[in-house]
């Protein structure tokens, strides 16, 4: 297998990158990488498998929602790489339609510890609950 060598210009050190996270990473059981960008995700405590797709898209959009899950097969899960990197509107809305998730690398590590990864919320999204303060008696 050539290394950095793919259709979505992915680098080498992004796919090292990705490779060493998902080997620490607690949920995760084993992965095996294929066509440079594709990696198949064996979970933990009888979660569901993922098949996640590695880009590195300024803004992720429709478009190559769809071209990503032409190319791959049995694509569950495309992941955003990049510090400076985005998802569109429209892609997340797609992704609820496909069934395809869309996410950011942090995002994408965070719902792997959720069997259904459409139910993880990012943390900056989530309610912000107050806590109480103990009654002095």
């Amino acid at each position: 297998m050539s290394n950095g060598q793919n259709n979505w210009n992915i680098g080498y050190t992004g796919i090292c990158f990705f490779e060493q996270v998902l080997s620490n990473h607690s949920a995760v059981a084993s992965f095996d990488r294929t066509n440079d960008i594709q990696f198949a995700i064996v979970r933990k405590k009888g979660m569901l498998d993922v098949n996640a797709i590695l880009v590195d898209i300024y803004m992720l959009g429709e478009a190559a929602h769809h071209s990503i899950a032409a190319e791959f097969n049995g694509v569950t899960v495309i992941v955003n790489n990049g510090h400076w990197n985005n998802i569109a509107y429209d892609a997340r809305a797609l992704a609820i339609q496909t069934g395809v998730e869309t996410f950011l690398m942090g995002e994408f590590l965070g719902a792997l510890n959720c069997n259904d990864l459409s139910a993880y919320v990012p943390g900056g999204q989530r309610k912000k609950t107050s806590k109480r303060k103990r009654k002095t008696s």
